[in-house]
């Protein structure tokens, strides 16, 4: 989607870093008096637009047959 590629390794890897982000928060969160003021990672999917994922104007289909040969030339 939008030239991005995901697996079923790229779902499971992100899904290892937020929960050890969590887990990593709970823990701390434990051993601290004072409140802490975090937000939890979220790695970005594919198809999802965060705010720091552009759409590239670049990345897109070209049918236009002068422009194809102008590219190859």
């Amino acid at each position: 989607m939008d030239g991005e590629q995901w697996t079923t390794l790229h779902e499971l890897l992100a899904l290892n870093a937020e929960v050890t982000d969590r887990w990593g928060h709970f823990n701390a969160q434990l051993k601290s008096t004072k409140r802490l003021k975090s937000e939890p990672l979220r790695v970005t999917r594919p198809g999802e637009l965060g705010q720091q994922h552009k759409p590239d104007r670049s990345d897109r289909v070209v049918t236009d047959p002068t422009e194809i040969a102008a590219w190859f030339s």
